[in-house]
């Protein structure tokens, strides 16, 4: 990929495609149009988050 169709350096690109950096979310929607791509996120509630959610909503611990 060439740095200049998302706005940075070659040696940036090398970085990300390497994990050598943390990149945001506006950085993966660049990349993604200069590939003429959509960038899809999605998040999932961990078995930790739904016992807390359940804890939340009922005052009560889960029945397992």
């Amino acid at each position: 990929m060439n740095g200049v169709k998302i706005g940075t350096t070659q040696a940036v690109i090398s970085r990300i495609e390497n994990g050598n950096v943390n990149i945001g979310i506006d950085t993966i929607q660049k990349i993604a149009k200069a590939f003429g791509i959509t960038a899809r996120l999605s998040f999932n509630l961990t078995v930790k988050d739904k016992i807390r959610k359940h804890l939340n909503n009922d005052n009560q611990a889960p029945g397992f």
